[in-house]
């Protein structure tokens, strides 16, 4: 009986560890769900952002042979933020730590 009791008690408290542990201490302190930024992971699409890229690219080097280079200038410095985006969401894949 001791026995059950005991390990009865260790799970309740590994059980309540886990729960403490789980909860941002800062999502605690505020009331309004505004107000609560816990960390998640983040994820980027990497396929869309690559064809996106890719179509920006490519209507921006036609607009350059139609003689359009304000355009495709535009549309030159817009892939070239994607690709930013797309390295940063690459690196931050890298660099970031598992769950555990």
């Amino acid at each position: 009986m001791s026995r059950r009791i005991s390990a009865l008690a260790a799970s309740a408290a590994l059980a309540g560890g886990l729960l403490f542990t789980a909860v941002p201490a800062h999502a605690a302190t505020t009331g309004d769900a505004a107000g609560v930024t816990a960390r998640a992971a983040v994820t980027c699409n990497k396929t869309q952002l690559r064809k996106e890229i890719q179509r920006l690219t490519d209507l921006a080097n036609k607009n350059k042979q139609l003689g359009n280079h304000e355009t495709a200038k535009k549309q030159f410095a817009k892939a070239a933020a994607k690709k930013n985006k797309l390295d940063a969401c690459i690196k931050a894949d890298k660099d970031s730590k598992g769950p555990f």
